[in-house]
């Protein structure tokens, strides 16, 4: 057997305008089945413009739904011509050992993706233009980087690594991996992350047009003057940087903390 267990292109063929609209407003779906059914794994899906929800189940495959916010366009046009709507996803579906791969083709379509996948399942998630990107139930590492858009993890074990331009980031922990890096970065929104009590962190915190707030108990570290310079050059730089440190429960791995308008709120759940 090879492989390359699964590999699905979905080109919607042109319909008539009635049999597409109808599907649109359910949407379509693959179901894509795993190599090593019960075992860990990894999705990837990237989109330029749209929307993505990742849930977790108890299920063995990957399901996706996808849908596309078009409104509907009248099917008679000018001259008596019937419009034919470009009802094309343009998505593509990988997998090989537990590993999927989720994208479109179509630039300039937004598409909007909702995919199931296994509970232990490893996300990669990207999108330029949206409203949000969505994970909940998942166990494993997750990555998001969102352009312009919302993040928001819900009932997550394991880590996170988050970044947005213009977007807040909302974040729920139910466990965290032990001695895993986290970073949740922002230019202009809020960064709200609650980790479990028994989070031992060492905190990296910057807001420069907000407030930092926090449910824990957290050891302020002072900062050093930073110096540059040498005595043959007889140029010095002496600066203090930006950064709020500081340790809970004894410390631990870096949690990093940016935005640049908006405010970073910690929660100790």
């Amino acid at each position: 057997m090879k492989k390359l267990r699964t590999l699905i292109v979905l080109m919607m063929l042109i319909l008539p305008a009635w049999v597409i609209q109808a599907q649109s407003s359910q949407g379509e779906e693959l179901v894509i089945p795993l190599s090593n059914p019960g075992k860990a794994g990894l999705l990837k899906a990237s989109l330029h413009t749209g929307n993505i929800k990742v849930v977790g189940y108890s299920g063995s495959e990957v399901i996706i739904t996808v849908t596309t916010n078009e409104k509907e366009i009248s099917r008679v046009t000018r001259n008596g011509l019937t419009r034919i709507p470009n009802s094309s996803f343009g998505i593509t579906a990988r997998e090989e050992n537990n590993y999927v791969t989720v994208s479109s083709s179509n630039m300039n379509k937004e598409v909007n993706l909702h995919i199931q996948v296994p509970r232990k399942f490893s996300l990669k998630l990207r999108s330029h233009n949206g409203d949000w990107i969505v994970a909940e139930n998942v166990e494993g590492e997750v990555d998001v980087s969102f352009h312009n858009g919302d993040i928001r993890l819900d009932n997550i074990a394991g880590s996170a690594v988050c970044s947005s331009h213009n977007g807040d980031i909302t974040v729920v922990f139910t466990s965290i991996t032990p001695d895993a890096p986290m970073a949740f970065t922002t230019y202009n929104g809020d960064v709200d992350i609650t980790f479990p009590g028994t989070l031992k962190a060492n905190l990296k915190m910057r807001s420069d047009r907000g407030e930092i707030l926090t449910g824990f108990d957290v050891d302020l570290q002072k900062n050093q003057p930073k110096r540059e310079g040498s005595r043959e050059s007889g140029v010095y730089k002496v600066s203090i940087e930006a950064w709020i440190t500081g340790k809970v429960n004894g410390g631990g791995p870096e949690m990093l903390f940016k935005s640049y308008n908006g405010d970073i709120l910690i929660r100790k759940k």
